[in-house]
């Protein structure tokens, strides 16, 4: 995420958004790999603040935007990493 100045309104890089897009729906026809028609993938931004998220289906892959709070503990951090890995 990246804003032009503080306190702004964060906006996603869309040039990472096309680059997982792009390894999704490479794998995805990619007929060696054993996996479904669909793939998914996350984009994983570092915020000092509120945390935001964005669910989407973009080409016919799920891609979640996240965002992990450095603000917090490492207890939290790595508390926060394993629940995005398990949902």
């Amino acid at each position: 995420m990246k804003s032009s100045f503080p306190g702004s309104i964060k906006k996603f890089t869309s040039a990472n958004l096309y680059q997982l897009n792009t390894y999704l729906m490479h794998l995805a026809g990619n007929r060696s790999h054993k996996c479904n028609a669909t793939a998914e993938g996350m984009l994983l931004y570092p915020v000092l603040q509120p945390l935001q998220r964005l669910d989407v289906n973009f080409s016919g892959h799920r891609i979640r935007i996240e965002s992990l709070d450095l603000n917090q503990s490492w207890r939290e951090i790595g508390k926060r990493l394993e629940e995005l890995v398990v949902n």
